[in-house]
């Protein structure tokens, strides 16, 4: 996969979230679909590499990436196809509405792994600052069930989760 040197340049991040695409490739098999939603330069793809990966992000980072802004209620649609798994690795802490985002996510998949990082400094502006008991919540109230929680390291968690279905 090629990263459009151009976008490299224009957000020059000094920090690589290799762990946390690290330890999200652990829960997604060889060989599936997965949707990664705000995958940036696509930093989990290294980890997956057997599998049909598809990025949707504000920037058209590579050929995998379909441009989109959550923020602004796209949310391209790919069919009837749904993936294996949605992946959210840092991307929620810059959604204005997350409850509307994660309501929306299972359009993608049943299957969806997000980490959220607290109180972090730099970067773009985030919209949302959860304690991690909000966001528990917050995605119980969208009908995502966790099936794991994992430290990450300090103020950065992972959430393997699945739809819950039939609920309301």
């Amino acid at each position: 996969m090629t990263i459009n040197e151009e976008l490299k340049k224009k957000y020059p991040w000094k920090v690589q979230w290799t762990n946390r695409a690290f330890e999200a490739s652990k829960f997604i098999p060889e060989y599936s679909s997965v949707v990664d939603l705000g995958g940036g330069m696509g930093g989990i793809y290294n980890y997956l590499k057997t599998s049909r990966y598809l990025s949707i992000d504000l920037e058209k980072w590579n050929d995998h990436t379909v441009k989109a802004d959550f923020n602004k209620g796209q949310f391209p649609d790919f069919g009837l196809i749904k993936r294996q798994f949605v992946i959210c690795l840092g991307t929620l802490e810059y959604i204005e509405n997350p409850e509307e985002f994660l309501s929306k996510i299972d359009k993608y998949a049943n299957r969806f792994i997000l980490t959220y990082r607290r109180n972090t400094k730099g970067g773009m502006e985030r919209k949302n600052n959860m304690e991690f008991e909000e966001l528990r919540e917050l995605l119980l109230k969208t009908n995502w069930e966790i099936v794991v929680e994992k430290k990450i390291r300090y103020g950065d968690r992972l959430f393997f989760c699945k739809k819950i279905y039939g609920k309301d």
